[in-house]
């Protein structure tokens, strides 16, 4: 199956899930993320500001601000920023999303852990995004992050996803019923 299609096809089963459950599944999730040891020795985690059709994270931000350094990504024509975290933020017009404002890090080897959303994960550990590629471009310059896929069940694909040479291997992908590691061997 093409990259589009899957992409249309989940697209079309998250118009079925309901609010309290995306929330539901979002709880679980995030939770599930803070019994990591990954989490527990970050200082540094890059999150993201959800859309409507993403787990929300506007209360794992503020519950995640409170211990750790947060950082959200901002889109700056084909790349992602790294921003801190603050109360202030701007609507990027052609994506629709909140974005931090405020000035990038250019030390980006300060991440350790990088929560990245998804509209598909596999086993393998391998993610399907929007199709624009701005994850599978920072990741690679986050040399010392951890990173972790998170979606719903219904985002989990039991087969392998198509791949490219330029997408990134994810270390680990969540979801409320799923929890699989990169096999570094």
């Amino acid at each position: 199956m093409k990259k589009q299609e899957l992409r249309n096809i989940i697209k079309e089963e998250m118009k079925l899930v309901s609010k309290d459950q995306r929330d539901t599944e979002a709880h679980i999730v995030f939770e599930t993320v803070k019994t990591l040891s990954s989490f527990d020795s970050a200082k540094h985690i890059l999150l993201y500001r959800s859309l409507p059709d993403e787990l929300p994270t506007d209360n794992v931000i503020a519950e995640w601000a409170k211990t750790k350094m947060i950082y959200l990504p901002r889109i700056s024509g084909d790349e992602l920023e790294v921003v801190p975290y603050s109360e202030y933020e701007s609507i990027n017009k052609r994506f629709k999303v909140r974005e931090p404002e405020g000035n990038a890090i250019t030390d980006l080897s300060i991440i350790d852990l990088v929560i990245v959303p998804a509209i598909a994960l596999d086993c393998h550990c391998n993610r399907l995004g929007r199709g624009k590629g701005y994850y599978d471009r920072l990741l690679p310059l986050l040399t010392k992050a951890e990173t972790i896929g998170v979606a719903m069940d219904c985002q989990y694909v039991k087969e392998s996803l198509p791949t490219e040479p330029n997408d990134v291997q994810l270390d680990a992908v969540i979801t409320r019923s799923n929890i699989n590691f990169r096999d570094r061997t």
